[in-house]
């Protein structure tokens, strides 16, 4: 899983892979719950990791 949270201005680095960020990230600052429709055990552990790869 993959999320980045990129930031709203002109200055952004085109290597967005230090944007990468957790679901869990997203979800507070968007207040959506993006993966609700798995079950809870799946959807907590897919949403606590960010993709560090």
């Amino acid at each position: 899983m993959i999320a980045i949270n990129t930031p709203n201005t002109n200055t952004v680095n085109a290597d967005w892979k230090q944007y990468r960020v957790s679901v869990d990230q997203i979800e507070l600052l968007t207040g959506y719950d993006l993966l609700s429709a798995l079950s809870a055990n799946i959807e907590n552990q897919l949403e606590a990791k960010a993709d560090n790869q």
